[in-house]
């Protein structure tokens, strides 16, 4: 069997949708653990009443000692009794094949930590849209999720519960990223994984009444963005996984974040001091960033801004083989083809 954890909060439109999803599994060995994070009473009243016709269901409140998707999530996997658990979020759909697929690969593949798989985005209903969340390369995924190019979401994975713990589970104090953190945390690790490629069985929903989320513009959701990543490099030096190429990477994405936090809050350098605690560029490339973060609100410096920021890009290409302030990859572009 499997578990299947899904945290919610509201929602109930949605969340019908995805219970019509998983009680059409054609293969029913599977448990669902529906971990509450806060509904209003009436919310909580009508998915009790949703759930209560399928004894393989529970739908419980989580405890006061915590919040937030993580948190219910973590929470739901002590519950659950099964050896293997995915996440599902509350809006997301399955095909009807998706349990007998992961037993099967259970059955045949041994000695994995964790198995990974593709989703396909939609709209409203699977099959409006032909773009996969991405897809897999033989690019190092590890070096992936250093770009934000990250190859699977969230719902991809389905992990065996003993590593999942051995990991620490999600980092509840994570605001956003919450998935980034824990899949490179777990790369860190250098897992046994493997990457199935089948037709897709999985169904990620984009759409506007799907998203609760902040625009990660918000100064603490950013903050917290960079505090998680200072937390995350420990682990990478640990492991033996901080190569200078990714040193790069997350000083890049320090950077750009912080470069979106000065907008909402002039002055920051939070990203910039975790950039030097651990000299993760050299100090002509961190004066050059620096000094493009002091000109963006100094107005003797913004007029020849633009031109400086060419420079430091001709520069960054020299030396990185990359463009400053900008990174291509393959994240919600890749057109899905059976």
């Amino acid at each position: 069997m499997i578990s299947i954890i899904t945290p919610i909060k509201g929602r109930v439109v949605l969340f019908k949708q995805t219970y019509d999803s998983v009680v059409a599994q054609n293969n029913g060995n599977w448990e669902w653990i529906i971990v509450d994070d806060g509904s209003l009473e009436g919310d909580f009243c009508e998915i009790a009443g949703v759930c209560q016709s399928d004894r393989r269901i529970t739908y419980i409140r989580r405890d006061n000692n915590g919040q937030g998707a993580s948190y219910c999530r973590n929470f739901g996997v002590k519950m659950s009794s099964c050896d293997w658990v995915v996440f599902l979020d509350a809006d997301d759909l399955l095909d009807n094949c998706f349990v007998a697929n992961r037993l099967k690969d259970i059955n045949n593949i041994s000695d994995v930590d964790f198995i990974v798989y593709r989703s396909l985005i939609f709209h409203e209903k699977p099959g409006d849209s032909d773009l996969l969340w991405n897809d897999f390369t033989k690019e190092n995924d590890l070096d992936r999720f250093m770009k934000v190019d990250t190859p699977w979401q969230t719902s991809g994975v389905l992990w065996r519960k003993d590593f999942f713990n051995k990991i620490g589970c999600f980092d509840s104090r994570c605001k956003n990223w919450q998935d980034w953190e824990i899949h490179v945390r777990a790369l860190a690790l250098r897992p046994n994984y493997v990457k199935i490629n089948r037709d897709i069985d999985l169904f990620y929903r984009k759409s506007e009444l799907s998203d609760i989320s902040t625009k990660n513009t918000n100064k603490d959701f950013l903050s917290d963005r960079i505090g998680m990543i200072d937390r995350i490099i420990p682990i990478l030096k640990q492991n033996g996984q901080m190569t200078s190429q990714r040193k790069y990477y997350l000083a890049k994405l320090l950077f750009s974040t912080e470069v979106i936090l000065q907008q909402a809050q002039p002055g920051i350098n939070i990203g910039e001091q975790v950039i030097e605690k651990y000299r993760l560029v050299n100090n002509m490339e961190l004066s050059m960033w620096k000094w493009y973060i002091k000109s963006l609100h100094n107005r003797k410096l913004s007029k020849i801004k633009n031109l400086f920021k060419k420079f430091v890009d001709k520069v960054v290409l020299l030396l990185r083989h990359d463009h400053f302030m900008e990174t291509k990859t393959n994240f919600l572009n890749v057109k899905y083809q059976q």
